[in-house]
């Protein structure tokens, strides 16, 4: 008989035993419970008593205790991959994150080697186009770097429409656009303002060259302005678009500004009367059939007749403008 109740009392624990082990085991997920191990839960969450440190859970709990309301309403109700005002930012299963207003960074890649990125820039309206900014593949592994030069004030650059081409210039020199050329710095085209022939190539021409050039640290500084061999100044107009000054070297009497000839007259087509803003010349020449000469500006004395030796201070904001009308006479065409 005692053997049964031995047994009987064996079986009873055991099947207790296995009760408890079987609650502890079914804890739902979102509620607090403590472990038979002495381990607590907290929504999931495991907080370990260590038997060296007891105090282990009371020192994670102070942690969470530390969070005010407002950091806990950073990551409540986060929805991943969407940027949500005043929330955590979490990046979805494909590391994407999305709404995000406005961004600041030192240094930000677009894509990774092997790994194609782009920077797309949206206007004000919508459906409207957007700019790209995308790399190709380069012959080595080199970084291209688009860097500004100093500016004397705020500038605004505008890629032209470049029509059915996808290459137009950009500076001076040598260029590969539809056929190598050399352009000038600066240069300005003549344009014609009036033809009298019965074609576009025959019959006499006036054009109108008009350039504002920045003057260099020297006595002179050439136009781009090329008279051709047999034209006629017709006209010649100088504007300083800001006071000129010297930089007291050589004979330090810069006083005016003259138009001239490179390399020859420098007052050929006239001189202002001061080195003032919006100081001028305008002058209509004796006509004279040019032998092809180059028109420059330059330093003068006083007197407006003799050059001198001191420079211009030259760089930005020196500024001249010029503008001169001339006549050529382009030969008839031939009789078919």
């Amino acid at each position: 008989m005692r053997r049964f109740m031995g047994l009987g009392l064996l079986i009873g624990l055991l099947v207790c035993a296995a009760t408890l082990l079987s609650q502890e085991a079914g804890h739902a997920p979102n509620r607090a419970y403590t472990s038979q191990s002495g381990n607590f839960y907290l929504n999931g969450a495991a907080f370990y008593n260590s038997d060296t440190t007891p105090s282990d859970i009371s020192a994670q709990l102070n942690v969470l205790d530390s969070l005010s309301t407002t950091e806990l309403g950073y990551i409540d109700g986060v929805t991943a991959g969407t940027a949500t005002a005043s929330k955590a930012l979490v990046v979805d299963a494909n590391k994407d994150v999305g709404d995000c207003r406005n961004f600041d960074a030192l240094n930000v890649d677009a894509g990774a080697s092997g790994t194609a990125g782009s920077y797309d820039v949206f206007p004000s309206t919508a459906s409207k186009g957007k700019l790209s900014i995308t790399a190709a593949d380069s012959a080595g592994d080199t970084t291209t770097t688009i860097v500004n030069a100093s500016q004397a004030g705020a500038r605004t650059y505008t890629i032209p429409d470049a029509g059915a081409s996808a290459s137009f210039v950009m500076a001076a020199g040598a260029q590969t656009v539809g056929g190598a050329k050399t352009l000038t710095e600066g240069a300005a085209t003549p344009a014609v303002a009036l033809r009298l022939g019965a074609t576009a190539t025959e019959g006499l021409e006036v054009k109108v060259y008009d350039e504002t050039i920045e003057l260099t640290n020297a006595v002179s500084t050439d136009t781009t302005c090329v008279i051709p061999a047999g034209a006629v100044i017709l006209s010649a107009q100088v504007n300083l678009e800001a006071a000129i000054t010297g930089d007291a070297s050589g004979d330090d009497l810069l006083a005016t500004v003259g138009l001239g000839i490179s390399g020859g007259d420098e007052d050929g087509y006239g001189e202002t009367s001061a080195l003032t803003q919006n100081a001028k010349i305008d002058t209509i020449p004796d006509w004279a059939v040019n032998a092809g000469e180059t028109l420059a500006i330059f330093a003068l004395k006083a007197d407006g007749d003799t050059a001198c030796t001191e420079k211009f201070t030259g760089g930005t904001g020196q500024d001249v403008r010029v503008r001169v009308v001339y006549a050529v006479c382009n030969s008839l065409d031939d009789a078919s």
